[in-house]
C-alpha cells in the first residue's frame, strides 16, 4: 500500500535528510482496521525525517490505534502544494480509488515523543 498516492514532494528516504523550508505532511500505511491516519501540516525546520515519523507513529500508537504504524512524512516546497496533494488524495478515495478511510488527526510535530513499548 502506497501512503499518500500521487503525492510529489521530498521523501526522506533519499540521501537528503534535512530541510530548512517546506511543509510536512505525514500519514500511516493502512491499519488492519482499514484506516490511514494523516497529520496536520507543519513546517519542516531542520529535522531529520525519522524524527517526524517516530513521533507520529508514537502518537498514533498511544492515542488512536496500536496497529496503525508505519508513518511516512513528505516535505512539500509550499503549504499550497501540500494542501493540494492532500485534497487530491481525498478525491481519489471518494472516487473509489482507495478502499480505506482517511482519518485527519490534526497532529503536528512539537518535539520528540518518548517511544512507547510496542
Amino acid at each position: 500500500m502506497e501512503a499518500m498516492p500521487g503525492f510529489r514532494g521530498i521523501h526522506y528516504g533519499s540521501s537528503d535528510h534535512s530541510n530548512s523550508s517546506g511543509t510536512v505532511l505525514c500519514s500511516t500505511r493502512r491499519s488492519p482496521r482499514g484506516k490511514s491516519y494523516i497529520s496536520g501540516f507543519f513546517p519542516a525546520g531542520n529535522q531529520d525525517h525519522k524524527v517526524f515519523e517516530v513521533a507520529f507513529d508514537n502518537y498514533i500508537y498511544t492515542k488512536l490505534d496500536p496497529k496503525g504504524r508505519g508513518a511516512i512524512c513528505i516535505i512539500y516546497p509550499s503549504f499550497a502544494k501540500a494542501q493540494f496533494a492532500l485534497e487530491r488524495w481525498k478525491e481519489e478515495e471518494k472516487a473509489g480509488a482507495g478502499s480505506h478511510q482517511l482519518v485527519e488527526t490534526g497532529w503536528v510535530y512539537q518535539g520528540p515523543n518518548a517511544t512507547p513499548d510496542y
